[in-house]
């Protein structure tokens, strides 16, 4: 057992899907990943390819990031039970929420 009574497979399960979820909507935005770092991303928007509202593609990914995490803290309280799901609803609630202007 590795994390409330779960087994580290399901923990990569779990970790695997959130950044799958992120890449997902910072591509869908046109954003690069430049870097994961244990339970977090770095992305830049307009700097591989110039936009002229990289500032709104970058809010609107944060937006479906926080959308999507919401739904995938439901799908796995269903599927992995309530401590995983709510050891995921904790990350949720203190993940870092930044933008940077440059």
């Amino acid at each position: 057992m590795a994390w409330g009574g779960r087994s580290a497979e399901d923990l990569l399960t779990l970790v695997g899907g959130c950044f799958a979820l992120l890449t997902e909507q910072v591509q869908r935005y046109d954003g690069t990943i430049t870097q994961f770092t244990n339970d977090s991303i770095m992305a830049l928007f307009g700097a591989s390819m110039t936009h002229e509202d990289h500032a709104g593609r970058a809010l609107h990914a944060a937006l479906g990031v926080q959308a999507a995490l919401r739904e995938y803290q439901e799908k796995g309280r269903a599927r992995l039970g309530g401590a995983v799901a709510d050891a995921a609803r904790s990350a949720y609630r203190h993940r870092r929420r930044g933008t940077d202007r440059g």
